[in-house]
């Protein structure tokens, strides 16, 4: 009762072609995976610079509002405008020194304060590249 099994060889032809799909298919999710991790990574870089320009914003908002002096805003104005440049260390710059005490020089983003006399309040705008932010404020007047 011996039952011979027959054993099937497979050619090598086979096992070459096998190979190479099973290489085809593990470089493309090997490549899938690595565009993930790249555009996960890009999203990420971009949330925290949108949270930090807002962060940025509404400290400011906030100065104007509990902290700046009008007479103050008033000399240093010009035609009731004051531009204070927009870069990473403004939160910084803001807890050593007084918001308008910071140099405006040339840059590509900046904030834009100016003051309306007829409605009695402060327009602060955040322009520079595609991103303009705006915010109506009634400062201690």
């Amino acid at each position: 009762m011996w039952v011979k099994e027959k054993i099937v060889r497979k050619s090598k032809g086979n096992i070459l072609l096998e190979l190479v799909a099973g290489l085809f298919i593990l470089s493309i999710i090997g490549l899938l995976a690595f565009n993930l991790a790249i555009s996960s990574n890009k999203y990420l870089q971009n949330e925290k610079e949108e949270r930090e320009t807002y962060e940025c914003f509404h400290a400011v908002v906030n100065e104007i509002r509990y902290n700046l002096d009008k007479e103050k805003f008033k000399s240093k104005a010009v035609s009731n405008k004051v531009k204070i440049p927009y870069h990473k260390n403004l939160l910084e710059e803001l807890r050593n020194k007084d918001l308008l005490d910071i140099a405006y020089s040339e840059e590509s983003n900046f904030l834009l304060i100016e003051f309306s006399d007829e409605r009695k309040e402060f327009v602060i705008r955040l322009e520079g590249g595609e991103k303009v932010l705006e915010q109506k404020v009634r400062g201690n007047l």
